[in-house]
Formats: C-alpha cells, sequence, structure tokens
C-alpha cells in the first residue's frame, strides 16, 4: 500500500499536535476529570481520560514510517484582545490577526505599521491570495474586551502571525505573535502589548474578567 502524500501527513500530523496542545491548554480541564472520576469511579473515567492520547500515538506511530512529525511555529487557536478605556480618542478599534504562508512575505509582513497594513489591506490580499489568510477579524470598543477563535489553513506551513490595530492616532500598533494556542493582546493609548494565555485580573487590564 503506497504511503499518503508527504505534505498531506505532514499537514495531518500537524492537525492532531495542535489540537492535543489546545485541549491541553483549556482552563479547567483537569478539575473536570477530577470531578468525574470523583462522581463515576476511577477506572471508567481513566479510560475515558487517555483514550484520545493512546489513538494519536498509535496515528503517530503509524504514519512515522511516511516521515517525520513536523515541526510548528504556531499553535495559535484563540486571541483576546482586551483595551483600555480612553485609546483611539474613545473610538472603536478595528484589528486583523494576518497569517503569512511564505518566508519572503512574513519578511515584509514584520516590517509593516498598522497604518501601512490597513492602507494597503485590499492590494496586499489580491496580490498575495494564495500566502495570506486573515484568520481573525476583531472590532472593539475602548475599554472592552474580545475573544475570538482562530484556525490557520494550514499549521505546518505558516510562517508570521501579525496582528494590526487601527488607531487613528500615531504609533505602529502592530505585533508578531507568538506561537502559544492562546494569546491576549492589549491595546493601550500608544502602543500594543501581548501576552501567553487568557485576560488576567492585573495591572494590564485592571479587569477580573477571564475566559475559559
Amino acid at each position: 500500500m503506497p504511503c499518503a502524500s508527504e505534505e498531506f501527513v505532514q499537514e495531518f500530523l500537524a492537525c492532531i499536535v495542535v489540537i492535543l496542545v489546545q485541549e491541553a491548554c483549556k482552563e479547567k480541564f483537569w478539575l473536570k476529570n477530577v470531578v468525574k472520576i470523583k462522581k463515576w469511579g476511577c477506572r471508567m473515567n481513566l479510560f475515558k481520560k487517555y483514550v484520545n492520547t493512546l489513538l494519536v500515538v498509535f496515528v503517530l506511530l503509524f504514519t512515522s514510517s511516511c516521515m517525520l512529525i513536523p515541526e510548528l511555529k504556531f499553535w495559535l487557536s484563540r486571541i483576546n484582545v482586551t483595551s483600555d478605556a480612553h485609546i483611539n480618542n474613545g473610538i472603536i478599534v478595528p484589528c486583523d490577526v494576518v497569517a503569512c504562508y511564505s518566508d519572503a512575505i512574513a519578511a515584509e509582513f514584520r516590517e509593516m505599521t498598522a497604518s501601512q497594513y490597513f492602507v494597503n489591506k485590499k492590494e496586499l490580499l489580491k496580490k498575495y491570495s494564495e500566502d495570506i489568510q486573515i484568520v481573525a477579524n476583531i472590532i472593539i470598543k475602548p475599554g472592552n474586551t474580545k475573544k475570538e477563535n482562530v484556525k490557520l489553513k494550514s499549521y505546518s506551513k505558516a510562517k508570521g502571525l501579525f496582528f494590526y490595530a487601527k488607531y487613528r492616532t500615531d504609533g505602529a500598533f502592530a505585533l508578531s505573535l507568538g506561537k502559544e494556542p492562546i494569546i491576549t493582546v492589549h491595546l493601550k493609548e500608544s502602543e500594543v502589548i501581548q501576552y501567553p494565555g487568557p485576560v488576567r485580573n492585573n495591572a494590564l487590564t485592571g479587569a477580573s474578567n477571564s475566559f475559559s
């Protein structure tokens, strides 16, 4: 029996790895399993808890004869955006998250300010239609928080992941995002910053809400 194509197996394995990481990062994941074990008994729930992992291990071992598991640069599955109360002169802020699937194009986007991106957005989408993807489009009011689920069309081919916020005031307002599955971007008056994980109750946001 012939092996699947290298590209197909790479993307399949990438999706499996991303799903596992996303599940592991969900808040209250272990708490829910502990509650189930107490309620229904240890043996059955231990089986439920590990059966999916065992199946994945089997799949990975089976396909390893065709090729190696790809090294992923990005794992993003959700982005949270939170903002200070008086940013952008009190006007809503459109935000885009853009994935690039070419090293050369990623290098170009890495140098862009948010203003440059939004001014040239239509042209960029037309020029690089096969090599870029807007994975999230968020419109946020000052002082609010929003979350957006993200799905890249190819985790194994992603070369860059960028965040742009369309302010009416001067500033770069652009980020090259990290590889964490969940990232929070905080919009401040003169800059945008990122940190891994959900929105937390700290000096960055001054809010007590969080996402699970």
